[in-house]
């Protein structure tokens, strides 16, 4: 499937009321099958997954 997957954040100041949230993801597919799936498939659902990880983050930190 995937092999040495990592998820890095961080979290960058942009003013006192403001922070910028950044996420990276690194991961390699093993087989072509997977590469292939990775190409056509894997890496939008990725990006929306990380989208809604950072969109619950922001109504949690906003809500306090």
């Amino acid at each position: 499937m995937l092999r040495d997957f990592v998820v890095d954040s961080v979290l960058v100041p942009q003013g006192d009321f403001q922070t910028d949230v950044v996420l990276e993801a690194y991961y390699e597919p093993i087989g072509g099958k997977m590469r292939v799936l990775n190409a056509l498939l894997l890496r939008r659902l990725m990006a929306r997954r990380a989208l809604r990880t950072i969109e619950g983050v922001k109504r949690l930190a906003e809500a306090t």
